[in-house]
């Protein structure tokens, strides 16, 4: 058996198992014959779970849409382990919250004091709802303030940047559309934390 895994995971004594993407991170053990299972419901989003596949038969029968962490950790014979969909920035961290073909949802949180870099996509659209805190958004040659509850739609290939000028965290819910959604679709001109 192949077993393919992406994102933030420690994989352990897996036979014949090809993995993409790795970081060392989260966790899962000695899994020769193994399945992964990613919940379906809104509550359990963030955990990725990987289980022997004759022990999650034995033990989880039927349906694995209502599977509970309880009924994970009897598997796993220990506390079930969640995989976090943060992805931790210099700047703060972003998470998407809906990830479809041609549009993505994500909660952007950026530190006081800190921003993101000035950009562009060749692929996508951007529209920003500031839900919590102040914004400063460069669109091209112009810069705006954004307080709680204004929004701005950033047309694609537009040069942009977000930045937190205040005191508290600011959190964007960024809504992306377009024919294609990579993280690789950033063409960063200038950033203070020297990626690019």
């Amino acid at each position: 058996m192949h077993l393919s895994i992406a994102g933030d995971v420690l994989v352990e004594t897996c036979v014949e198992s090809s993995f993409t993407e790795v970081t060392l991170t989260g966790g899962s053990t000695a899994y020769d014959n193994s399945m992964v299972f990613e919940p379906s419901n809104q509550e359990s989003a963030a955990a990725t779970i990987v289980a022997a596949i004759d022990l999650a038969a034995d033990t989880m029968p039927g349906t694995f849409k209502s599977i509970s962490h309880d009924a994970i950790a009897s598997v796993l014979g220990s506390p079930a382990k969640e995989q976090s969909r943060q992805c931790i920035r210099p700047w703060g961290f972003y998470e998407s919250l809906i990830n479809e073909s041609r549009f993505q949802v994500k909660r952007i949180v950026v530190n006081p004091g800190s921003q993101l870099s000035l950009q562009k996509h060749y692929h996508r659209s951007e529209h920003w709802v500031v839900v919590q805190g102040t914004a400063i958004v460069t669109c091209n040659e112009t810069s705006r303030l954004l307080h709680e509850n204004e929004s701005i739609h950033l047309p694609v290939g537009c040069i942009h940047r977000l930045e937190n000028p205040g005191r508290i965290a600011l959190t964007v819910i960024e809504v992306q559309s377009g024919a294609y959604l990579g993280e690789d679709d950033i063409v960063r001109l200038e950033d203070v934390y020297g990626r690019e």
